[in-house]
């Protein structure tokens, strides 16, 4: 296949950002972060995720109705407290994987980027500049290529995965019409 390898990165938070009348943000809290490493050929380099603790009455206070729904019933909300890394060590622990694994200034690849770019300017500002400013939204393949929104687990490292799965399936299909060529040089 031979395509950039990208970085597949989602977020779990307690909602949408909300943009007030007065020019500020109401910022939801991150619960979770995932990322995927891929190679050229879309296979995992490396995976991981972090739940990010808060107290659970902070969680409560800035959680939207939908997201506490989304929350209760995968799980992710009984996991907050007792997670091992608050930001710091989340942002820290998810550098780490990328130095180590030379995936600084890759592609972010994944749905809705412009939430995840915008929480990691918010909540994790030094792994924000680790990225390449191109995207591979699958977002935007979807709605190109008229395909069916699937549900997304709301977990972040299963829904990285959902991300590749739709992008290899993307590929396959552009391929097949002869939108793309068998290998692309990189």
């Amino acid at each position: 296949m031979s395509h950039l390898p990208l970085v597949f990165l989602d977020f779990e938070g307690t909602g949408l950002p909300i943009d007030l009348k007065d020019g500020t943000t109401d910022w939801p809290l991150p619960l979770e972060l995932g990322v995927v490493v891929t190679d050229g050929d879309l296979n995992v380099v490396v995976q991981d995720s972090w739940v990010i603790r808060w107290p659970r009455w902070k969680v409560l206070e800035r959680m939207q109705p939908e997201a506490l729904a989304m929350h209760e019933a995968n799980g992710l909300l009984e996991e907050i407290e007792q997670a091992p890394l608050v930001l710091e060590g989340v942002e820290h622990a998810c550098l780490s994987l990328l130095v180590k694994h030379k995936a600084e200034g890759l592609y972010m690849a994944g749905s809705g980027l412009t939430y995840d770019r915008r929480m990691l300017a918010r909540w994790f500002p030094i792994l924000s500049t680790k990225f390449h400013h191109r995207n591979v939204d699958l977002t935007t393949l979807r709605y190109f290529f008229g395909s069916e929104k699937s549900e997304p687990a709301h977990r972040a490292l299963p829904d990285c995965h959902q991300s590749l799965g739709m992008l290899r399936e993307y590929v396959a299909r552009a391929r097949a019409c002869g939108l793309l060529p068998l290998a692309v040089a990189v």
